[in-house]
């Protein structure tokens, strides 16, 4: 972390100090972004100080930096929320927040914007009921400003690889951390789905964007930090920041059970830039778009009043533009909250398992969530049930991609199956080209396994291709092609690459002789075991039917001589790439074109 003077620090303490000697009815405090970063600054120093004479409570270092806040002139008010956030509204009008970031030991975040739940747990109460709509936009957003808070390396790439993997063709787009700038938020509209995976604030609400100021070596200029904002985000963003539109914060990490964190932390001049209710009031509509608020305090439905200031909540801001649904945390009478990290993330995997796999998005208010909320002196604490909820339409999901296709060459029907947004046929190619064979020359065995091609039969006059699509029809019906090694590589990336994918793409079926090692068919591919043929003799000798495949790409090897093809096998439960003789005849499957 980068940390500036404590001389400096304490000399911007000590002017505004001062301040708080002058008039406090004089109306003159025009809007400042220096003003904004001077307070944050001074309230870090002060919130270190404090902890440094309080044995390291964080808690109690927020309320005793809330009250020093206070005694300030240009201070309009500053509330304590959950013992965490400081929200400080400033007599020039603008609003900015301070908190502490709960971390553990290895350096995560425990929550999604502060609080202190106790006693926690979750459940999730299955649905017999399918849901009755569809999400037809299959476009779907994680945006993940803070990766590095939430999720282990490679944690975010299982929801990623859920989605991906699934059977519905998703298009999915992960944006981390400075990707997630504020105005990627205009572009929700485009999405069926889009969640939200960040740190979320009460009063004013607001959840942190992937935007991150640096006034490190900046100097401390009113035309200096101006410039360095504008550069950051442009002239628009520096106009939302002054409109309130965006808010400029500060946070510091925390891990309070780490003796004499106090005497180690250093002041910081990074300020984020997290996006207010505000701005998605003024965005565009959102009707056919799914939004998953996962932080703190992102289900709260009623406006939040501090010192006398309301402040509009991030739901209703969102429902108001339409969605068809939006999913965040709230208790039966609208409150939002803090929620620890590791049930945002089971909640996580629970809806995404819901709208992909179960085709079900109802009943999710099932998901439920007990802790012990600390109100406030002189109340104690009471205990309340906070909900999984969805906030509008509750029988929504995705439907399975892959409806059944009808070549129009000869009325064949063939089912499908999505990896990715890909669609691939769940059944080889038995289109009756000129060239082509089945096993055995038996006409049976066609209806079964499909036909044998060769590669001048496959291509048909088409050169080799290695890209991604391919771009090569060759023997496939008109809108569908002969996918590449490539292809075939990142379909089976996501089933656990070469090693464990295999038995994912193999049927259960009993045509595959014993073992069929870790056939699971969980892709859907339904792979059978159509063997293979070679031409180069005579009579044409076949190999391997009931024991493995072959399937054919648009590739050839390195030095031309040989087509490459993927092997499935009854004796094994990885699967690759091979080398096969040009004249050899092997299964087809074909990629609609996108």
């Amino acid at each position: 972390m980068k940390s500036f003077s404590l001389l400096a620090v304490l000399t911007v303490i000590l002017l505004l100090e001062a301040c708080s000697k002058m008039d406090k009815s004089t109306n003159s405090y025009p809007a400042s972004l220096m003003e904004v970063t001077q307070i944050l600054d001074s309230t870090q120093i002060k919130f270190i100080d404090f902890a440094r004479n309080n044995h390291g409570n964080p808690w109690d270092a927020i309320t005793s930096t809330t009250e020093w806040l206070k005694t300030l002139a240009n201070i309009e008010s500053a509330s304590a929320i959950d013992s965490v956030y400081i929200s400080i509204k400033l007599k020039s009008g603008l609003t900015t927040v301070f908190s502490f970031n709960q971390v553990d030991n290895q350096g995560y975040s425990v929550y999604r914007g502060g609080g202190k739940p106790k006693n926690s747990g979750a459940y999730l109460k299955s649905s017999t009921t399918k849901s009755k709509n569809t999400i037809t936009n299959k476009k779907v957003l994680i945006f993940s400003p803070v990766t590095n808070d939430f999720y282990a390396p490679g944690e975010l790439g299982k929801i990623e690889s859920l989605l991906n993997s699934s059977s519905v063709g998703l298009d999915v787009t992960v944006l981390k951390d400075s990707q997630c700038t504020y105005d990627v938020v205009d572009s929700f509209k485009d999405y069926g789905l889009v969640i939200l995976d960040t740190h979320g604030g009460y009063a004013p609400f607001y959840f942190q964007g992937g935007n991150v100021i640096d006034l490190t070596n900046v100097p401390a200029t009113q035309a200096a930090i101006n410039a360095a904002v504008s550069a950051d985000l442009g002239t628009s963003g520096y106009a939302k920041l002054l409109s309130g539109e965006l808010l400029l914060t500060s946070s510091i990490n925390v891990n309070p059970g780490s003796p004499g964190w106090q005497t180690n932390a250093a002041v910081v001049k990074l300020y984020e830039v997290s996006i207010d209710a505000k701005y998605i009031e003024d965005g565009p509509s959102l009707s056919n778009t799914i939004i998953f608020g996962n932080f703190c305090w992102g289900g709260h439905t009623k406006p939040g009043t501090s010192f006398g200031t309301t402040y509009n909540p991030i739901e209703p801001a969102f429902m108001n533009k339409n969605l068809i649904t939006y999913f965040s945390y709230t208790d039966s009478a609208g409150n939002g909250s803090s929620m620890s990290n590791n049930f945002c993330k089971e909640m996580e995997d629970s809806l995404v398992r819901s709208l992909v796999i179960d085709y079900d998005s109802t009943r999710l208010e099932h998901l439920t969530k007990y802790w012990d909320k600390e109100i406030m002196p002189p109340i104690g604490r009471i205990k309340r049930r906070v909900f999984f909820k969805s906030f509008g339409a509750d029988d929504y999901s995705y439907a399975k991609c892959g409806e059944p296709f009808t070549d129009p060459r000869d009325g064949q029907v063939y089912q499908t199956v999505c990896f990715g947004k890909h669609q691939w046929m769940a059944q080889n190619l038995n289109y009756n080209a000129a060239g082509s064979i089945t096993y055995d020359n038996d006409p049976y065995n066609g209806s079964i396994y499909g036909r044998l091609y060769d590669w001048t039969t496959l291509m048909q006059g088409a050169d080799s291709s290695s890209l991604n699509p391919s771009g090569v029809r060759g023997v496939c019906p008109q809108g569908w092609h002969i996918p590449s090694n490539r292809e075939f590589a990142v379909m089976v990336g996501l089933f656990g690459g070469s090693q464990l994918a295999g038995g994912a793409l193999k049927s259960t079926s009993p045509l595959w002789n014993s073992p069929n090692t870790g056939a699971t068919n969980s892709s859907g591919f339904s792979g059978l075991p159509g063997g293979y043929a070679y031409e180069g003799t005579y009579p044409i000798t076949f190999y391997s039917l009931g024991d493995a495949s072959q399937f054919a790409t648009s590739t050839r090897s390195l030095n031309g001589t040989n087509a490459i093809v993927w092997i499935l096998s009854s004796s094994d439960g990885a699967t690759g790439s091979t080398g096969s003789a040009l004249l050899g005849s092997n299964s087809v499957r074909c990629v609609k074109d996108d």
